[in-house]
């Protein structure tokens, strides 16, 4: 029998060690620029790539290895966001209460960044444009959203119908909407959810919604 010779040398595998390295180095230093950017769009404030990078604490020329503008940096951060959502939800189906409580304990605990992450379009544009994000935050509400149409009409929920409950949805959900609640109510996590879980049931109920 032929004992199998390893072809990786000494020096091949010192070289994958510092692949590796640099590869870390570079998520470490995407994170520290992510993280950069939450922080000054909580302060609400215009900023560059270059303050990005000057608040993350790096050159401007590695955060232009990473990302090309501040609003590049802006929507990796937002996905973020959204990346963080879906680990929340799981692969479990969710029902509207279940849905209200994630999306506000998320939007909480990410904090005043996120009310600076609107749009100049209307999320019903952007969905028909095929707006990745949109289409991201749409599978995830929007079948929880169908169902509740369902269960409350006589027949299968008509798209004009479905697309309004999204457009509802995204002006009661609206961060920065939940977060004043949370700021300047003094709501607690657990009523602001049950709130936007009762609003969305109003609006189904009293047929503001074409079935």
């Amino acid at each position: 029998m032929v004992q199998q010779v390893a072809t990786e040398w000494p020096s091949q595998q010192r070289a994958s060690v510092r692949s590796q390295a640099t590869r870390t180095d570079g998520r470490r230093s995407q994170r520290r620029l992510l993280d950069a950017a939450g922080q000054l769009l909580s302060s609400g404030k215009q900023f560059s790539l270059a303050d990005v990078a000057s608040a993350a604490g790096l050159s401007t020329a590695t955060a232009y290895r990473h990302f090309s503008s501040a609003d590049d940096v802006t929507l990796a951060f937002g996905a973020g966001f959204f990346d963080e959502i879906e680990s929340r939800a799981g692969a479990g189906p969710l029902e509207l209460d279940s849905l209200c409580r994630l999306w506000v304990r998320t939007v909480l605990d990410w904090g005043p960044s996120l009310a600076h992450l609107r749009s100049r379009e209307g999320l019903l544009a952007r969905r028909a444009r095929g707006d990745a994000r949109v289409g991201r935050l749409l599978d995830l509400i929007e079948p929880v959203l169908k169902g509740e149409l369902a269960s409350r009409s006589a027949g299968v929920p008509s798209s004009e119908g479905l697309s309004y409950l999204v457009a509802v949805w995204n002006a009661l959900a609206d961060p920065r909407e939940v977060l004043d609640q949370y700021s300047t109510l003094g709501w607690s996590p657990a009523r602001i959810a049950g709130q936007l879980e009762r609003s969305v049931e109003a609006v189904i109920a009293h047929r503001a919604v074409a079935h």
